[in-house]
């Protein structure tokens, strides 16, 4: 009960205790006190006065005992009988209210929750109870310390030695990541400055860390870093110490200032000296000996400038020698021949002789001999080269010449007729005249009708220039025959039209006799056989099946041609054998069909007739014959209807197979057999054809002496 509530009530049980008060003062015989040792001793207990529906008031009761004082407690009762309830009280037993024993500011944050004390009998508020309080982070998505913030802190974690070290963080989205090493180089170490094996030591077992360098030298110790002489570099290749690379090692003494040898000396003992040299003075003073001076070779001169004398010496060491020509200077001839002829008079090599005023050179077309041969520009001098006439076209080529001291340009291609190269063969200052394309040059073309190209398979080809002229039109497309495969063959704008491959003869499928007559139809870019007789009654005498139930003239007569007895079979892939014979009479061959005995294989008869005589004996053959019916892989044993006429003398060919890939026949008993037809005699022989009947029609055929092959024949008038 709130302590409001509590006090609510308290009011009005005070209100009734002070209206039982005056009633008790005015009645009572003693006066309401405490007892002497303070305890409440006394009954609050009393039979209450008798009272009547309209009033309040009536006779009071007898009074309870006395008030005994004791300590004052929060719980609603004036325990201390001073007239006052729960005085000094900060609560009252059994309020609660909210609290947090945390910081403050944590309070409702992440995790933190504040909880609940309650009010003791004594006043003071108890333990608070179901708070949360903030508490270290973990990693599971909370802010668990309460400072707005969930899971930080964790951060990164390193796990690991060398190459399989790994470092990950530590809670990712409030779920701990585990730390887990890579693995190990599987090689072992590599000698690559890094702990491959992982084991925390790096590159054991290697002298170094490859690409590692140290420096190095070849040389002896006693030279090393003296003089010249110095370190190099050598590398670590595969846990080794490679080969030295880039010291400098003693070397021979040169005259350059520097300890070459590197013995703590330069330029002993004269390197480079003791040669002979040239000073850089004239005449005898040029004369010197080379000596290693200040880090150079110099060249000490070894004569002194003396007067000169006709003795070809520049004694005065001026540059010049013999100078003044001393006795020279007259005109004289050498001797030699074209311009080396003519001379001066001088002093030379101490000496007075005849010296040429020109010396031989190459020849020039100038008409001089200038090479001093005796000859005038022998060798076509400045000839050969290209030139340009000024002529036009090709007569422009030329080669010069040298002629009569000068460089003439002679024409090297003559004038030809015009060869449409887009060259001026005939040298008239035209190109290609006449020519109506050059050779080479290619366009466009197209030779069918305006208004086809581009239109349904219709397309333009490319002519080529050839001789000067448009060559033949390659790789067009233009209007053929329209054929049924869903194209625009004419290029009339429209694919199949006019029924093309339609209008003739077909077999409709699954029909008999007359019924499987049909006409070819293109529908959607393929032909298809549409049926174009129906049932009706057998009509006798015309061979034809008209109720289409497989039997031709059933009800009529009809006589089966005796063709002998059975006498061996034969197969063959390639080979299509029958009978021939000569017609004693008209008659109508009205069905025919191959026996049996070969198998049930669908069949393949062809009947001919010859045009001039019976076919030739093998290896001759003839194609001098007419189809009068062919029919391939004719499915079932029954009969084919075929009503076929024949004259008188016809004579008629038979060839029949059973079978696809191979046919199958059988023989006679004998080269030819005699039958009769209509009871006139008539003679069977044998027909061969070498091919397959199956896949088309006979070609060349011919005869032999050897069994006739049977094709059983029903005929009648």
């Amino acid at each position: 009960m709130s302590r409001s509530v509590r006090e609510n009530d308290m009011g009005q049980r005070s209100a009734w205790v002070g209206l039982l008060v005056i009633g008790v003062a005015a009645l009572a015989a003693s006066p309401l006190g405490c007892a002497a040792d303070g305890d409440e001793t006394g009954s609050s207990s009393g039979t209450g006065g008798a009272g009547n529906a309209s009033s309040t008031s009536g006779t009071g009761g007898g009074g309870g005992g006395d008030c005994v004082p004791s300590d004052e407690l929060c719980d609603g009762i004036d325990n201390d009988c001073d007239g006052q309830t729960d005085e000094d009280c900060p609560c009252i037993e059994g309020d609660t209210q909210s609290c947090y024993s945390g910081p403050p500011e944590a309070a409702g944050i992440g995790t933190c929750l504040a909880g609940t004390e309650t009010c003791t009998l004594q006043g003071t508020w108890g333990a608070c109870a179901d708070e949360v309080l903030p508490t270290d982070e973990i990693c599971d998505g909370d802010d668990n310390d309460c400072n707005g913030v969930a899971d930080e802190g964790f951060g990164a974690v390193t796990c690991g030695l060398g190459n399989c070290q790994v470092t990950v963080e530590e809670c990712i989205d409030g779920t701990p990541n585990p730390c887990l090493p890579g693995n190990p180089n599987p090689n072992g170490e590599t000698c690559d400055g890094a702990d491959d094996d992982c084991d925390g030591q790096v590159d054991e077992g290697c002298s170094c860390t490859n690409n590692q360098t140290q420096s190095c030298y070849t040389g002896s110790p006693t030279t090393q870093n003296v003089g010249e002489c110095s370190d190099g570099t050598q590398t670590c290749i595969n846990g080794a110490w490679g080969a030295c690379t880039g010291d400098v090692t003693p070397t021979t003494e040169t005259c350059d200032g520097v300890d070459n040898d590197c013995d703590t000396q330069t330029d002993e003992n004269d390197p480079g000296g003791g040669g002979a040299c040239a000073t850089g003075l004239q005449g005898v003073c040029v004369a010197g000996t080379m000596h290693c001076t200040n880090g150079s070779v110099t060249c000490q001169q070894n004569v002194q400038p003396s007067s000169e004398l006709c003795n070809g010496l520049d004694d005065d060491c001026d540059g010049s020698t013999d100078e003044g020509n001393p006795e020279g200077g007259g005109s004289c001839n050498t001797g030699q021949q074209g311009v080396c002829g003519p001379g001066t008079e001088q002093c030379i090599n101490s000496a007075l002789v005849c010296q040429q005023n020109q010396q031989p050179g190459a020849e020039i077309c100038d008409g001089i001999d200038n090479d001093c041969d005796g000859a005038t520009d022998e060798g076509d001098p400045g000839g050969g080269a290209v030139c340009n006439t000024g002529l036009p076209g090709v007569c422009a080529d030329g080669l010069t010449q040298c002629s009569g001291g000068g460089i003439v340009c002679n024409q090297t291609t003559s004038s030809s007729a015009e060869t449409c190269d887009g060259v001026d063969n005939n040298c008239d200052g035209q190109t290609d005249e006449g020519c109506n394309c050059t050779n080479g040059q290619t366009q466009s073309c197209y030779s069918g009708p305006n208004g086809t190209e581009g239109v349904g398979l219709c397309v333009a080809g490319t002519q080529t220039c050839a001789g000067g002229n448009w060559g033949t039109c390659l790789g067009e497309v233009v209007p053929s025959g329209e054929v049924c495969n869903g194209s625009d063959d004419d290029c009339d704008g429209t694919a199949d039209d006019g029924n093309p491959g339609g209008g003739g003869n077909c077999t409709v499928s699954g029909q008999q006799g007359e019924c499987a007559n049909g006409t070819l139809n293109c529908v959607s870019a393929a032909l298809q056989c549409d049926q174009i007789f129906f049932p009706i009654a057998e009509v006798c005498g015309n061979s034809l099946d008209d109720d289409c139930d497989g039997s031709t003239d059933e009800g009529c007569s009809s006589t089966e041609l005796d063709i002998g007895p059975y006498g061996s079979t034969f197969s063959s892939a390639s080979l299509s054998r029958g009978l021939y014979f000569t017609a004693p009479t008209n008659l109508t061959i009205l069905e025919l069909r191959v026996p049996t005995d070969v198998g049930t294989d669908p069949q393949n008869i062809q009947v001919i007739r010859f045009n001039s005589g019976p076919p030739p004996v093998w290896a001759t053959e003839t194609t001098d014959f007419v189809t009068l019916g062919y029919w391939s892989g004719v499915p079932g044993t029954g009969w084919i209807a075929t009503n076929i006429p024949v004259l008188a003398g016809d004579i008629i060919g038979v060839l029949g197979t059973r079978g696809t890939t191979t046919m199958n026949s059988s023989y006679g008993g004998a080269e030819t057999y005699a039958s009769t037809i209509f009871g006139q005699p008539v003679t069977l022989h044998r027909l061969l054809y070498q091919g397959n009947i199956n896949t088309s029609q006979a070609g060349p055929v011919s005869t032999s002496a050897n069994p006739y092959s049977r094709v059983e024949i029903r005929y009648g008038p």
